[in-house]
């Protein structure tokens, strides 16, 4: 079951708010309401990798990640220990600070979460060989 939506007479198809405490808004059209959607977990995926690069991850790596993250529709983390990074930001991917044989959790959430941990497992796999870099579908 969704959560309904009130539409307003003035812009109609825009979400309008009930007024709190006036009880009455002359502008808001209160029938039957729109659900706005489908409440469902979204897809989500998850997988470990190891960082098999002598100097770790260092700014190559970090923007080869971000540049592959970017391609997908989904939001995208990378854990080490206690620490989380926004796999598009290549500031959060350097303050992750991952040396040779960490191991990272790449995590995401998004209609397109399996896609992109599937190929930022690749960038892992292939020690970021640039040539083999994924594409989005």
């Amino acid at each position: 079951m969704g959560v309904p939506v009130w539409y307003s007479r003035s812009t109609p198809g825009v979400p309008r708010p009930r007024s709190a405490g006036s009880g009455h808004d002359d502008r808001a059209i209160f029938t039957e309401p729109h659900f706005a959607g489908d409440l469902r977990m979204p897809d989500s995926a998850r997988q470990a990798v190891t960082v098999n690069l002598e100097k770790g991850l260092h700014l190559v790596p970090c923007s080869l990640i971000a540049r592959t993250a970017g391609l997908y529709e989904c939001d995208i983390q990378i854990r080490k220990e206690d620490r989380t990074a926004d796999a598009k930001t290549m500031l959060d991917l350097m303050a992750l600070a991952a040396e040779n044989g960490s191991t990272l959790v790449l995590q995401a959430t998004g209609s397109q979460a399996h896609d992109a941990v599937n190929a930022l497992a690749h960038l892992f796999a292939t020690n970021f060989a640039d040539n083999d870099a994924p594409r989005a579908r």
